[in-house]
Protein backbone atom coordinates (compact mmCIF):
# COMPACT_ATOMS: atom_id res chain seq x y z
CA UNK A 1 0.00 0.00 0.00
CA UNK A 2 2.94 2.37 -0.09
CA UNK A 3 1.55 3.19 -3.76
CA UNK A 4 -1.85 4.40 -1.91
CA UNK A 5 0.96 7.26 0.01
CA UNK A 6 2.43 7.56 -3.34
CA UNK A 7 -0.17 8.75 -5.49
CA UNK A 8 -1.08 12.08 -3.66
CA UNK A 9 2.57 13.18 -4.20
CA UNK A 10 2.59 11.45 -7.83
CA UNK A 11 -0.58 13.68 -8.85
CA UNK A 12 1.43 16.78 -6.97
CA UNK A 13 4.18 16.43 -9.08
CA UNK A 14 2.20 15.69 -12.00
CA UNK A 15 0.00 18.60 -11.14
CA UNK A 16 3.88 20.70 -10.86
CA UNK A 17 5.13 19.53 -14.25
CA UNK A 18 1.77 20.61 -15.95
CA UNK A 19 1.75 23.52 -14.81
CA UNK A 20 4.96 24.33 -16.00
CA UNK A 21 3.44 23.71 -19.55
CA UNK A 22 0.63 25.82 -18.88
CA UNK A 23 2.15 28.94 -17.53
CA UNK A 24 1.63 31.46 -20.33
CA UNK A 25 -1.29 33.53 -18.79
CA UNK A 26 -2.94 34.50 -22.16
CA UNK A 27 -3.41 30.43 -22.01
CA UNK A 28 -4.23 29.98 -18.43
CA UNK A 29 -8.06 30.20 -18.38
CA UNK A 30 -10.11 29.13 -15.60
CA UNK A 31 -13.23 28.34 -17.76
CA UNK A 32 -11.58 25.90 -19.95
CA UNK A 33 -8.71 24.42 -17.80
CA UNK A 34 -10.87 21.40 -15.84
CA UNK A 35 -9.74 20.46 -12.63
CA UNK A 36 -6.06 19.20 -13.28
CA UNK A 37 -5.57 22.47 -15.77
CA UNK A 38 -6.97 24.52 -12.49
CA UNK A 39 -4.80 23.46 -10.12
CA UNK A 40 -2.02 23.89 -12.27
CA UNK A 41 -2.95 27.72 -12.59
CA UNK A 42 -3.11 28.23 -9.55
CA UNK A 43 0.14 26.23 -8.21
CA UNK A 44 2.06 27.94 -11.05
CA UNK A 45 0.87 31.59 -10.24
CA UNK A 46 -0.55 31.54 -14.00
CA UNK A 47 -3.95 32.43 -12.70
CA UNK A 48 -2.75 35.80 -10.82
CA UNK A 49 -0.60 36.44 -13.86
CA UNK A 50 -3.71 36.24 -15.89
CA UNK A 51 -5.75 38.34 -13.33
CA UNK A 52 -2.82 41.42 -12.70
CA UNK A 53 -2.64 41.33 -16.75
CA UNK A 54 -6.52 42.01 -16.71
CA UNK A 55 -6.15 44.49 -14.31
CA UNK A 56 -3.31 46.05 -16.19
CA UNK A 57 -5.56 46.20 -19.09
CA UNK A 58 -8.69 47.59 -17.38
CA UNK A 59 -6.58 50.67 -15.74
CA UNK A 60 -5.00 51.39 -19.19
CA UNK A 61 -8.42 51.16 -20.08
CA UNK A 62 -9.83 54.32 -17.60
CA UNK A 63 -6.75 56.42 -18.57
CA UNK A 64 -7.61 56.50 -22.14
CA UNK A 65 -11.19 56.81 -21.04
CA UNK A 66 -10.24 59.74 -19.16
CA UNK A 67 -7.98 61.26 -21.57
CA UNK A 68 -10.21 61.52 -24.11
CA UNK A 69 -12.96 63.25 -21.86
CA UNK A 70 -10.15 65.82 -21.09
CA UNK A 71 -9.70 66.09 -25.44
CA UNK A 72 -13.97 66.12 -25.60
CA UNK A 73 -14.06 68.74 -23.12
CA UNK A 74 -11.30 70.72 -25.03
CA UNK A 75 -12.83 70.25 -28.61
CA UNK A 76 -16.03 71.35 -27.00
CA UNK A 77 -14.80 74.49 -25.84
CA UNK A 78 -13.39 74.96 -29.12
CA UNK A 79 -16.79 74.69 -30.99
CA UNK A 80 -18.34 76.70 -28.78
CA UNK A 81 -15.38 79.35 -29.03
CA UNK A 82 -15.55 78.93 -33.05
CA UNK A 83 -19.37 79.36 -32.89
CA UNK A 84 -19.78 82.41 -30.75
CA UNK A 85 -17.26 83.97 -33.10
CA UNK A 86 -18.77 82.96 -36.33
CA UNK A 87 -21.86 84.40 -34.64
CA UNK A 88 -19.82 87.73 -33.85
CA UNK A 89 -18.37 87.68 -37.82
CA UNK A 90 -22.38 87.14 -39.21
CA UNK A 91 -23.47 90.18 -36.93
CA UNK A 92 -20.18 92.15 -38.69
CA UNK A 93 -21.67 90.95 -42.31
CA UNK A 94 -25.34 91.72 -41.23
CA UNK A 95 -24.03 95.17 -40.29
CA UNK A 96 -21.87 95.80 -43.79
CA UNK A 97 -25.25 94.60 -45.25
CA UNK A 98 -27.91 97.54 -43.80
CA UNK A 99 -24.91 100.17 -44.03
CA UNK A 100 -24.67 99.13 -48.01
CA UNK A 101 -28.02 99.54 -48.28
CA UNK A 102 -28.03 102.81 -47.13
CA UNK A 103 -25.22 103.54 -49.56
CA UNK A 104 -27.23 102.50 -52.18
CA UNK A 105 -29.65 104.95 -51.55
CA UNK A 106 -27.34 107.97 -51.71
CA UNK A 107 -26.34 106.42 -54.85
CA UNK A 108 -29.41 106.97 -56.27
CA UNK A 109 -30.46 110.07 -55.00
CA UNK A 110 -26.92 111.62 -56.35
CA UNK A 111 -27.44 113.97 -59.02
CA UNK A 112 -25.46 113.74 -62.31
CA UNK A 113 -25.15 117.25 -64.53
CA UNK A 114 -22.08 116.08 -66.48
CA UNK A 115 -20.18 113.46 -68.17
CA UNK A 116 -17.84 113.02 -65.20
CA UNK A 117 -20.34 113.03 -62.41
CA UNK A 118 -22.05 110.11 -64.03
CA UNK A 119 -18.91 108.22 -64.66
CA UNK A 120 -17.93 108.83 -60.70
CA UNK A 121 -21.29 107.64 -59.92
CA UNK A 122 -21.12 104.55 -61.73
CA UNK A 123 -17.81 103.77 -60.77
CA UNK A 124 -19.30 104.11 -57.01
CA UNK A 125 -21.75 101.81 -57.99
CA UNK A 126 -19.30 99.19 -59.33
CA UNK A 127 -17.52 99.46 -56.13
CA UNK A 128 -20.58 99.08 -54.16
CA UNK A 129 -22.01 95.84 -56.09
CA UNK A 130 -18.23 93.99 -55.58
CA UNK A 131 -18.46 94.78 -51.79
CA UNK A 132 -21.82 93.58 -51.76
CA UNK A 133 -20.58 90.44 -53.76
CA UNK A 134 -17.57 90.26 -51.13
CA UNK A 135 -20.12 90.18 -48.22
CA UNK A 136 -22.05 87.04 -50.10
CA UNK A 137 -19.08 85.26 -50.03
CA UNK A 138 -17.70 85.75 -46.86
CA UNK A 139 -21.47 84.78 -45.76
CA UNK A 140 -21.01 81.43 -47.64
CA UNK A 141 -18.06 80.65 -46.45
CA UNK A 142 -19.30 81.66 -42.75
CA UNK A 143 -22.23 78.71 -43.68
CA UNK A 144 -19.66 76.13 -45.16
CA UNK A 145 -16.87 76.72 -42.45
CA UNK A 146 -14.51 76.69 -45.38
CA UNK A 147 -12.54 79.08 -44.28
CA UNK A 148 -10.87 79.79 -40.41
CA UNK A 149 -12.56 81.95 -38.32
CA UNK A 150 -9.42 84.42 -38.30
CA UNK A 151 -9.19 84.79 -42.37
CA UNK A 152 -12.97 85.69 -42.06
CA UNK A 153 -12.39 88.51 -39.45
CA UNK A 154 -9.63 90.02 -41.70
CA UNK A 155 -12.05 89.82 -44.82
CA UNK A 156 -14.99 91.38 -42.74
CA UNK A 157 -12.12 93.85 -41.55
CA UNK A 158 -11.02 94.47 -45.17
CA UNK A 159 -14.74 94.83 -46.16
CA UNK A 160 -15.76 97.79 -43.34
CA UNK A 161 -12.16 99.48 -44.25
CA UNK A 162 -13.72 99.25 -48.47
CA UNK A 163 -17.42 99.82 -47.40
CA UNK A 164 -15.82 103.26 -45.47
CA UNK A 165 -13.52 104.21 -47.93
CA UNK A 166 -16.58 104.24 -50.41
CA UNK A 167 -18.68 105.75 -48.01
CA UNK A 168 -16.42 108.91 -48.16
CA UNK A 169 -15.48 109.00 -51.46
CA UNK A 170 -19.82 108.81 -51.51
CA UNK A 171 -20.09 111.79 -49.33
CA UNK A 172 -17.50 113.82 -50.75
CA UNK A 173 -19.29 113.47 -54.08
CA UNK A 174 -22.64 114.89 -52.65
CA UNK A 175 -20.70 117.53 -51.02
CA UNK A 176 -18.92 119.06 -54.32
CA UNK A 177 -22.21 118.45 -56.38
Amino acid sequence: MWYQTLSPVLSLVLIAFISGCTSNPAECNPRTAGFIGGAAGVLSGCYDQRVAGKKQEYSSGQVLTQQLQVETQQLQGKKEQTSAELSDIRSQLAALQSGNARLERDLRKMQTKTIAQQNQKAQLQRRLQQINLRIAESRRQVQSSSVSGAQLHQDVERLTKDRDELASAIATANVVR
